[in-house]
């Protein structure tokens, strides 16, 4: 939760993009990113929504977010520019770091560009 929270919280600070469209953008890249770091306490959720495992779980939670009717940043306005602000910003809070390890920038620049 920490690192989803603080990337879209600062998506939505940077960009003025609406907050939920943009947590419904951000939850099928962040859930591939935190699945890895947090499998244990996931896998109870991932059983739930799917038998076929990790990656049918993600695949499970983009088309459960796209229901949202966005699934691109760019979509909310969102700018290629933008995102070295957000993830300079983004970078700065504790809460990314949860679950450890915290994204280094490359890391988190790629998902940031995914989301575009």
């Amino acid at each position: 939760m920490g690192f989803h929270h603080v990337l879209c919280q600062t998506i939505v600070h940077l960009t003025g993009a609406p907050h939920a469209a943009v947590n419904a953008v951000m939850v099928p890249h962040t859930f591939r990113h935190v699945l890895p770091r947090a499998h244990a306490a996931l896998e109870p959720f991932v059983e739930a929504v799917t038998a076929g495992g990790d990656d049918a779980a993600v695949r499970a939670v983009a088309d459960l977010a796209a229901l949202s009717g966005v699934t691109r940043l760019s979509q909310l306005g969102v700018d290629a520019d933008d995102l070295a602000a957000v993830a300079t910003a983004s970078s700065r809070r504790p809460e990314l770091a949860r679950p450890a390890p915290a994204p280094d920038g490359a890391e988190l620049r790629r998902l940031l560009d995914d989301a575009l």
